[in-house]
């Protein structure tokens, strides 16, 4: 603290000996946070803490122009400082962004081992605060590493695997047990990190926040000729956190001892949560998205499994009306009967009202039919007086 107070009043001197004045302009709310929520997560640069320590440690330029060399120096400070926070989270967001960078999976892979000797020292030394913005960075640092760390070549899925991997500073040595690779009668494989899908066609998107890589995986008979009791439906790609556990990762670090980790995959049904440093922790997972490309590669639009994903999906307060009499249906029925019509399922009643719900600032200058294309301005008027006929709710603004 002393020496930032130090280096605030030498900058303080400096800027009243420039010509050009330092002034404050008063900007939207909006706009302030998002430049001062900066990170190598939210737009691809250093956050406002990591360009601090760059600037205390007179490394900023040299960063720019020698960033390995730069990350290097930055290292050896940090273990002089005897594993500082702040030289540690700097260290995992600029080891993050020159890996991402120049393609190098050892420093992504460091990057992960910074992130969580910030995240969980041992030995009683102070955690992050719960209010401090680097918790949640360092936290989406170690997820994305982890990710990258353990890619295939073509960056397509992840590949849980052990053995020694080199490290800008060392190496470290990763445990991992096959077994881990096993659900029931199948085995586990083609991992995709699912945080970087992007989700159509669905309302709502669940997301469980924590530590680890979120990850999605099909699954295959182990022993073809032994059918058995799946656990398992042989299509449904199965929800899985990947996990690093380093062994005192910041004791190791700041006394230049080899690293050791374990490698650990937990199925979604297993567990929330995982005990590191003495705290429970929260695996972070999606749901949600984890069954998407199992729908997507496997299962036709018209599937029911596609049909209860977007009936489930409809803003929940919202309820398809309990008796209709349409053609050819009967009273104390939802006209399923009326192919191409509106109420041929209850979940497409709901997702033209869930898209009201969901999209309130969209502008509805047409009306969406959910099986047409949108009416014209003087077909609505017409269509929506014999819509509000059969179902007033339906067609009401």
């Amino acid at each position: 603290m002393r020496r930032r107070l130090v280096v605030l009043g030498v900058l303080c001197v400096t800027l009243a000996a420039c010509a050009s004045p330092v002034r404050g302009v008063r900007v939207d709310r909006t706009i302030a946070h998002r430049d001062l929520s900066r990170s190598a997560i939210t737009t691809g640069e250093p956050s406002w803490p990591t360009r601090d320590v760059l600037f205390e440690q007179g490394l900023f330029e040299a960063f720019g122009e020698r960033p390995e060399a730069a990350i290097a120096d930055l290292h050896r400070a940090m273990v002089a400082a005897r594993g500082d926070q702040n030289l540690l989270f700097a260290l995992a967001e600029l080891s993050f962004l020159h890996g991402q960078a120049v393609r190098k999976p050892a420093y992504q892979l460091a990057a992960v081992v910074y992130a969580y000797a910030f995240l969980f020292p041992e030995g009683g030394e102070r955690a992050p605060g719960p209010f401090d913005p680097r918790f949640r960075i360092a936290a989406d640092l170690y997820n994305w590493g982890l990710t990258t760390a353990f890619a295939s070549e073509n960056g397509s899925e992840v590949l849980p695997r052990g053995g020694t991997f080199e490290l800008p500073f060392g190496r470290i040595e990763i445990a991992f047990d096959p077994n881990d690779l096993r659900a029931g009668d199948r085995e586990l494989y083609r991992f995709i990190p699912v945080a970087e899908l992007e989700v159509h066609g669905l309302a709502m998107r669940y997301r469980s926040p924590g530590i680890g890589a979120p990850l999605a995986a099909s699954t295959r008979l182990i022993d073809a000729s032994r059918p058995g009791r799946d656990l398992v439906a042989p299509r449904l790609q199965v929800p899985v956190t990947a996990l690093l556990r380093i062994a005192d990762a910041r004791h190791a670090l700041v006394q230049g001892q080899p690293l050791t980790a374990t490698l650990e995959l937990h199925v979604a049904w297993d567990a929330e949560s995982v005990s590191i440093a003495g705290r429970e922790v929260p695996l972070e997972s999606e749901p949600t998205a984890a069954l998407v490309p199992s729908a997507v590669d496997n299962m036709s639009p018209r599937h029911p499994f596609i049909r209860a994903l977007q009936e489930i999906s409809v803003a929940p307060s919202i309820k398809a009306p309990l008796h209709h009499r349409g053609r050819g249906g009967r009273s104390g029925r939802v006209g399923r009967r009326r192919r191409g019509g509106a109420l041929e399922r209850p979940h497409r009643w709901g997702r033209v009202r869930a898209d009201r719900e969901v999209e309130p600032f969209h502008a509805r200058k047409s009306l969406h039919h959910p099986r047409s294309a949108p009416y014209s301005p003087a077909a609505r008027g017409s269509r929506a007086r014999r819509g509000a006929a059969r179902d007033p709710m339906m067609y009401s603004t």
